[in-house]
């Protein structure tokens, strides 16, 4: 399945895109690889852990000799100790940044093989990720990295400028013919005996490598059986790591040969159900979940425990997932999960059920927070986390018991209690430590508290625990522009920017930052770009940015200001007050 390395002449690198043959990070991989096998060849220690998220994810073949930095108790749970969660898609796209940081880095430190352009072949048949990081890459890379993506056979579209090119260069076709010829891209044939095999044994990276070319050989040889049971495995691993638009994409197959898993118990059939409903869930297509739960799934199951969890899925798509919320539908599914699991009782597995008994009060509790009942839902939580502690040990569901504390905190800190608040995130970062979202949370209380060091200690440690995420820049450079730090709130706000461009809030602070420090050049060039994008701080940037150039006798830049948005939002009391203010 691997793509090997990209083929690369004069900086000018050709990789295949084709997610039916190399996966999720089709195209990306040999990218990707390169850089990686330049920073081993240079001992650049620092960059290989920077980068390790990336190389972890992507790099299946080298696992082995890549520590995943920093693992939570997801990644630990995820090797069989204990139950275990998927990822969040949010998870899936903090990579996506890590690889184009990587890149990003491979460029400045690898300057004889750097990528100056890259052919995308096959980008019309990559999957969501791949062509969210091309295109990522070609924002981000401008003007150093030039992305050409065929978009469609034989159509060559700029990525960044989104011209299509009418003709390529002699050298770049030339290069393309190479790589088409080459046999790092003929197909290779796979041995079913041998990846079957391995298989087996059923460790995760060795189904993320091979499930998904032996399905497709499957498919070639149209086995619905063999198809049916490749593509549950396809479909549960990646949803696992949270690549749910690439584990739809097989769904599919599963739901067609559906009858291929009757004869496997009622334990497995639930196992493939749920991994079919939660891909289309989170890629939008609640209905079709729900369809297929009441409709092909509901009558198969008669094991309480079973039907339990399958109406907690049904409840949480109307709670979360459908695009018209349903508190009430919700509420109603919830509480046959509950009749079902007290049908169950104790007369099953002890351990299952007082699992699945906390996991529905989880849900209960989310229903009660948003019913504004915070006083049950925190009961809810605590009374699940002893009734597990007490009967199980410190030892089981650290995962689950860290939730019910993370969400018990995250009630509090909506009530404003935010003391209380912190002493509950505590608990749960004790119980998972590396989990990056529990440190930026804490921080935002910290912040609010106005302990900025204390605040400023969380975010960063939040920062190095993950891959990067817009949003813990920008909480980090609101603490330091309150504590007065200026010119490092302005870098946080940037690094958010780069990782999200469409933050009018990250534009207008770092106006607020740049005039609180006496640059008001630069403030008005911020409030400037923030009052011309769309949302609540249009106005409040146009305003301030028309009093500093008002202030600077700048009057005819004021009032050109004043006058584009007058034509926008015509009649508004505090744009013609602010022209008044101007023109006397």
């Amino acid at each position: 399945m691997r793509n090997d390395l990209p083929y690369n002449r004069d900086n000018i690198v050709v990789v295949d895109a084709d997610f039916s043959r190399f996966g999720v990070w089709a195209g990306i991989q040999p990218l990707l690889s390169e850089c990686y096998e330049s920073l081993v060849s240079m001992q650049d220690e620092a960059n290989l852990l920077k980068h390790g998220r990336a190389f972890w994810a992507v790099l299946i073949e080298c696992r082995d000799a890549i520590s995943l930095p920093f693992p939570t108790l997801t990644d630990i749970a995820a090797g069989g100790v204990e139950r275990t969660r998927n990822y969040a898609m949010d998870r899936a796209y903090r990579t996506v940044h890590a690889i184009c940081d990587a890149l990003l880095t491979h460029n400045e430190k690898v300057r004889s093989r750097k990528f100056r352009e890259i052919y995308v072949v096959n980008y019309f048949k990559a999957e969501h990720l791949a062509q969210r990081t091309f295109s990522e890459l070609s924002r981000r890379g401008n003007p150093a990295i030039s992305i050409i993506a065929e978009t469609a056979p034989e159509v060559w579209t700029d990525l960044h400028s989104g011209q299509v090119m009418q003709k390529k260069s002699p050298l770049a076709n030339e290069i393309l013919q190479a790589f088409n010829n080459s046999p790092n891209h003929q197909s290779r044939d796979l041995c079913v005996q041998e990846v079957e095999t391995l298989l087996e044994g059923k460790n995760p990276d060795l189904v993320e490598l091979y499930a998904l070319p032996l399905l497709n050989k499957y498919i070639g040889l149209n086995e619905e059986r063999k198809i049916a049971r490749a593509a549950i495995r396809v479909v549960g691993i990646y949803n696992h790591m949270g690549y749910y638009h690439e584990a739809a994409h097989y769904v599919d197959y599963v739901v067609r040969f559906f009858d291929n898993f009757l004869d496997s118990g009622q334990y497995y059939v639930w196992n493939f159900a749920g991994s079919v409903c939660h891909a289309l869930m989170v890629t939008g297509k609640a209905e079709l979940a729900r369809d297929f739960m009441l409709h092909r799934i509901n009558p198969l199951l008669t094991e309480q425990n079973l039907r339990s969890r399958m109406f907690y899925m049904l409840s949480m798509i109307e709670l979360r997932y459908s695009p018209q919320r349903n508190l009430f539908t919700g509420k109603k599914y919830l509480t046959k999960a509950l009749w079902a699991l007290r049908s169950y009782g104790f007369h099953g597995d002890t351990e299952e059920y007082l699992f699945l008994k906390v996991f529905l009060g989880n849900g209960s509790a989310f229903i009660r927070a948003r019913e504004g009942r915070a006083d049950r839902a925190i009961a809810l939580c605590q009374n699940g986390y002893e009734l597990l502690t007490s009967n199980l040990g410190e030892t089981m569901h650290r995962l689950h018991r860290s939730v019910l504390q993370y969400n018990t905190a995250q009630v509090l800190y909506f009530l404003g209690e935010f003391s209380e608040s912190v002493s509950f995130y505590r608990m749960a970062i004790d119980m998972d430590p590396n989990y990056s979202e529990y440190h930026n949370e804490i921080g935002n209380i910290y912040s609010a508290l106005e302990d900025f060091s204390k605040a400023i200690e969380s975010y960063e440690r939040a920062i190095l625990l993950s891959a990067p995420y817009p949003e813990v820049h920008f909480n980090l450079a609101i603490c330091l522009l309150r504590a007065g730090s200026f010119d490092d709130a302005v870098t946080h706000f940037e690094r958010s920017l780069e990782l999200d461009p469409a933050q009018p809030a990250a534009l207008f602070m770092i106006g607020e930052a740049l005039h609180s420090k006496g640059d008001t050049s630069g403030a008005t060039e911020y409030y400037s770009r923030a009052s011309r994008a769309n949302g609540e701080l249009q106005k409040p940037a146009l305003l301030n940015c028309v009093s500093i150039l008002k202030d600077e006798g700048k009057v005819m830049q004021a009032m050109q200001l004043l006058s584009e948005y007058d034509e926008n939002f015509p009649g508004d009391p505090e744009v013609a007050e602010a022209a008044r203010y101007v023109a006397a």
